[in-house]
């Protein structure tokens, strides 16, 4: 009997040392770091993930590190990777154990703007209920997407995009290459009870510096006419055509929100023919100076924000929460075939953000992208 509980034990030990020199072992080849793109915006989440190859690969472990933002998720042979909050080139790397192997992949992630979207795959815009947005590729193989609406009670439609980030201040420049496609409304477009101007707009929304109380700016708007408008007013300064521009800014916090720096006005700029897009460039500089710009030119200029934080004794930060871009439907919107039929078609790609203080002009050779 000793004999026999003596064997068991030698064949458990000899499992045991079997199991650890298992455990030792292992041929080890990385194949690549991957991930999808070669160019990523701040904060963006990038999935990535380690193609190794072994002849023991179960005991593979894996220590994934980067220099600059952050990992959310570790999951053995993939990890998701958050950009920092500023455009540059970060190395991340992926260190590979298995038994005495050890080998690290690292690969340059390419941080280029603070925010963009070339409209290549599927949104990361948040879309109003009734705007609807088809990916396309347009004669000259650009890609974009196409909007439009498709409500029986909604006048207009936008599409969002929320930074996320506390941190992201003034300086801010946003661009977007946009126009209309077809039946773009030359008045106020109604459509049940709901009234909307015959117009696209650019909306920031902003939140006080955290380190302050009472009165802040709470929203910045630009809105344009592309085709006019028979309701707008004359201009003011003596063009004797209809206003097609309007840009004001909105206070809130110390009694009711109100309108500030209101102001309407025409240029040639603004207007858009069918089927031809512009680059169109809303920037706020570091000392608050707005300029606008279209396809080069500029259309508007302002210190009215710099004038509002002299006057209030303002002497934080603006912080940018979120912006959006909101277009019109068609008269009537889609209560029946012929409103249908009216709907406005809307061409948008190569929406942009920055907040390092370049200022977009729209000019034809204007980089990143064409």
């Amino acid at each position: 009997m000793k004999i026999k509980y003596v064997n068991i034990i030698i064949l458990i030990v000899a499992a045991s040392l079997t199991g650890c020199l298992e455990r030792e072992k292992g041929t080890l080849r990385i194949d690549s770091l991957s991930f999808y793109g070669n160019e990523f915006f701040c904060n963006q989440k990038i999935k990535m993930w380690m193609c190794v190859e072994s002849d023991n690969l179960y005991i593979a472990e894996y220590d994934w590190g980067c220099e600059e933002g952050h990992f959310t998720e570790k999951l053995y042979s993939e990890a998701c990777w958050v950009a920092p909050n500023k455009p540059g080139q970060y190395k991340v790397w992926c260190k590979v154990t298995i038994g005495k192997n050890t080998e690290t992949r690292e690969r340059i992630v390419n941080v280029s703007h603070y925010f963009f979207d070339y409209f290549k795959s599927s949104s990361i815009w948040t879309l109003s209920t009734g705007l609807e947005r088809v990916l396309k590729v347009d004669d000259d193989g650009n890609n974009y997407g196409e909007l439009k609406m498709n409500s029986n009670s909604l006048s207009s439609g936008a599409l969002a995009y929320s930074f996320g980030d506390p941190n992201l201040k003034i300086p801010f420049s946003c661009r977007a290459t946009i126009g209309h496609l077809s039946n773009m409304p030359t008045d106020f477009v109604t459509v049940g009870s709901s009234i909307s101007a015959n117009a696209i707009t650019y909306t920031l929304s902003l939140s006080r510096d955290p380190n302050l109380l009472g009165l802040y700016v709470s929203q910045i708007t630009f809105t344009w006419f592309p085709a006019g408008s028979e309701s707008m007013p004359i201009d003011p300064v003596g063009s004797g055509e209809n206003c097609n521009g309007n840009f004001f800014f909105v206070q809130s916090g110390s009694g009711p929100t109100s309108v500030v720096e209101n102001v309407l006005f025409y240029h040639p700029a603004l207007e858009f023919a069918e089927g031809e897009p512009k680059k169109v460039a809303l920037n706020i500089s570091a000392d608050y100076i707005v300029t606008i710009y279209m396809a080069g030119e500029k259309v508007y200029e302002t210190d009215a924000l710099k004038t509002w934080r002299t006057d209030n004794s303002y002497a934080g930060a603006f912080h940018v929460n979120s912006w959006q871009i909101t277009v019109p439907n068609g008269p009537g919107g889609t209560t029946n075939a012929t409103t249908a039929a009216l709907v406005p078609v809307f061409y948008l790609t190569n929406t942009i953000a920055d907040n390092s203080g370049i200022i977009y002009t729209g000019a034809a050779s204007e980089l990143p992208n064409p």
